[in-house]
């Protein structure tokens, strides 16, 4: 065998050996990379959505309070003797005008203080399943506020879907009410039913990776929003293991070896819940390290030409020039001269 096939066999264990020895390091070096970069995403993913879904709380409050006072519900209120159903009429389309504006306040009420609806506006083909609200769970809620907004996060009777109400208690400005405790004064809530639609885009947009995703859930795990097509969603055994209520940013939890799992609270009892295939992180660690490999087979490759190049330059080529001189020298001719370089290592 050739010197230099002998050279190359013997490189050839170490570049193996170093090829393995790079995949392993890279491996747990790269899960971790793509374990910290997916985090990175999902706290994007959240911070986008907390922010997004604030602002459209602050919207919708404001909304509430501006409805609440206008004149034309104020004199409605006012006047409990004396309307008639021109009154109610105008009510009615001032409340669908506003649905023309804001289709996500799909139903708008009016109730009195003791649950019975007044007035009720829906812009979408739901029966009224629930006329009387004082059996409601949001209902003693609104009784407490006086002032404030009430914003409650409740299943809707009517069509069984999850939706926020957004309600504000309205005391009327009637000439009976000569104070707030006044028991004469006309007291009435104006609610309006939200859709969670804001969330149900937001689910639908949202990509973790290549196949992860973000759907919604209450307190106890229970599905608001997912996204649409209906995507396999992993069974949270332990929500509390999941979803949390403070900024920190822990790693994802396994759920069934399947999926990788990771909760943020939103607003009062909704939580977002980013879902990554348990594949993914090692799928985007192998990418990572086949990139790398790719790069060090080419230089380890690289580095094998240039110390073939080199042993051939310093050791073969003088040792082929010795092997002619001691042949010509064989045949005779001791005229042959050999030149010596004592810095060399033949020399």
């Amino acid at each position: 065998m050739r010197l230099q096939s002998k050279i190359l066999l013997t490189l050839l264990p170490a570049v193996m050996l170093s090829l393995l020895a790079i995949g392993g390091i890279s491996y747990h070096l790269m899960t971790d990379h793509a374990e910290s970069a997916l985090e990175a995403q999902r706290d994007h993913l959240f911070a986008n959505t907390i922010e997004d879904f604030t602002d459209f709380l602050e919207k919708a409050e404001a909304n509430t309070t501006a409805f609440s006072r206008m004149k034309l519900v104020r004199h409605y209120l006012a006047n409990a003797e004396e309307r008639g159903h021109r009154d109610q009429s105008a009510v009615v389309r001032r409340f669908q005008a506003i649905q023309d504006d804001h289709p996500q306040y799909y139903e708008i009420r009016l109730f009195r203080e003791d649950g019975t609806e007044d007035i009720r506006v829906v812009s979408r083909d739901i029966d009224n399943r629930a006329q009387n609200e004082r059996e409601m769970p949001y209902f003693e809620r609104l009784l407490q506020n006086s002032e404030s907004v009430t914003r409650v996060l409740f299943r809707n009777p009517d069509n069984y879907e999850w939706a926020l109400l957004i309600g504000q208690k309205i005391l009327s400005e009637g000439p009976s009410m000569d104070a707030l405790d006044d028991s004469t004064a006309t007291r009435a809530f104006l609610a309006l039913t939200v859709d969670l639609d804001i969330l149900q885009k937001r689910s639908n947009r949202s990509r973790l990776g290549k196949k992860g995703f973000l759907y919604f859930v209450d307190g106890t795990g229970e599905v608001l929003v997912k996204p649409s097509g209906s995507p396999v969603l992993p069974d949270l055994v332990n929500p509390q293991a999941v979803l949390r209520a403070g900024p920190e940013s822990p790693s994802f939890v396994s759920v069934g070896g399947e999926y990788r799992v990771s909760g943020q609270h939103l607003w009062d009892d909704i939580y977002g819940v980013a879902v990554v295939p348990a594949v993914e992180f090692s799928n985007l660690a192998m990418e990572v390290i086949r990139v790398q490999i790719f790069i060090a087979v080419i230089l380890l490759v690289a580095a094998a030409l240039w110390f073939h190049s080199y042993i051939e330059r310093r050791f073969l080529v003088p040792v082929r020039h010795l092997g002619r001189l001691a042949q010509a020298i064989g045949r005779g001719d001791l005229e042959t001269k050999v030149d010596v370089h004592p810095d060399g290592e033949i020399g």
